[in-house]
């Protein structure tokens, strides 16, 4: 049985491996140049967390990805922003690997500084990695905005003190609109952007029941 369900899965794997080759390539590039470039991203990406074997974990990023679209999971993969999602949960999860082995050792004071504490710093990672992934939720919809509304928002946030007043008193006067009929598109906006990014975080694991 394990053997079968192992075949399945080094199917599944070398079948996305093929369907990510062909995803990630650009024009007029070669597919594995794009491959090696992403890898590259995420040995840096683990790099800066200080672990030990960065190139593994890259590789373990990949590996789930490929997977997925090996079983048949339709992935949007036209930028780098899934890839370091993934990476994002496999770090998670080698910290919380880490954890487990060290609270199960008998020497722990030995492997570890007094002031050390695992737990502690599973949770500021995963308190980081939960705003790294709420920002990239926000970027990618206010990509989706219409480039009014963008405008919009980028100008009525935008400044400060009396600059910030003049902007949008400014902004009112090119749209054709009262401040009090500013303030309500900007809400609407603004609701919109939240409606997206809330149903983008829905089915993120680091924000279940949040």
């Amino acid at each position: 049985m394990n053997e079968a369900v192992s075949s399945i899965h080094s199917s599944d794997l070398r079948r996305g491996f093929e369907l990510l080759l062909e995803a990630v390539k650009k024009p007029n590039r070669d597919a594995v140049e794009d491959y090696q470039r992403i890898r590259t991203k995420l040995c840096r990406f683990f790099g800066a967390y200080s672990v030990v074997d960065p190139d593994e974990l890259a590789d373990e990023s990949i590996d789930r990805v490929a997977r997925k679209l090996g079983s048949g999971t339709v992935l949007d993969l036209s930028s780098d922003s899934y890839f370091l999602t993934v990476a994002r949960f496999v770090l998670l999860e080698h910290r919380r690997g880490r954890l487990n082995r060290a609270v199960s050792l008998d020497d722990e004071e030995s492997h570890f500084e007094p002031s050390y504490d695992p737990t502690e710093e599973v949770e500021l990672i995963s308190e980081r990695l939960k705003k790294e992934i709420g920002l990239d939720a926000i970027a990618e919809c206010r990509r989706k905005l219409s480039s009014k509304e963008q405008e919009i928002l980028g100008t009525y946030n935008g400044g400060a003190g009396r600059e910030k007043i003049e902007r949008r008193n400014a902004l009112a006067l090119k749209l054709a609109m009262s401040k009090e009929a500013l303030v309500v598109a900007v809400s609407r906006i603004n609701s919109k952007l939240k409606n997206c990014v809330r149903q983008k975080l829905a089915n993120q694991p680091l924000f279940a029941g949040a």
